[in-house]
């Protein structure tokens, strides 16, 4: 996986769909709102300009970003023969206490660090869990080390 930041080919083209409307629609939207500002007169007092401007500093610095992070990236996917959790793994843990429970059942895909959304059911290869589970396969229980102390999870399912 070298030192470029690895991630998945939905997860580059999210990000290089997203470079792409900061680049032909929000930039080109905020340099407008920034010359309409300007023309308004004095710029010392003009909350609007400095508010645009500030909104366009953000833009640009997340449109160099992307474009850092997507020129160094590589793209991996799932090997698709694998009983074990790797990179691009769908996986199903649950808490072996609560087993019983199908409402604690959760559900993962590991993803590269870049795409990670956990409320969306995407974790970082790189995360306390993500790292815990990588290389374990159905029925292992597995110790993921967070901040918050260790969690065990029971792999119920790998895909």
């Amino acid at each position: 996986m070298s030192g470029r930041k690895v991630m998945t080919q939905e997860g580059f083209d999210d990000l290089f769909n997203e470079l792409d409307h900061l680049k032909k629609v929000e930039l080109p939207d905020i340099i407008s709102r920034v010359a309409e500002a300007r023309a308004e007169g004095d710029l010392k007092e003009n909350a609007e300009y400095h508010a645009a401007r500030e909104k366009q500093g953000h833009i640009q610095d997340r449109i160099h970003y992307l474009e850092t992070t997507l020129s160094g990236a590589q793209v991996l996917e799932k090997k698709e023969d694998s009983d074990s959790v790797v990179f691009g793994s769908q996986v199903t843990i649950v808490e072996p206490e609560d087993m019983d429970d199908p409402d604690m059942v959760e559900e993962y895909t590991l993803v590269g660090a870049d795409e990670s959304d956990p409320t969306a059911g995407k974790i970082s290869v790189t995360s306390p869990i993500g790292k815990a589970l990588l290389g374990h396969a159905v029925d292992d229980i597995v110790t993921a080390h967070t901040p918050n102390g260790p969690i065990e999870f029971k792999i119920l399912k790998v895909q």
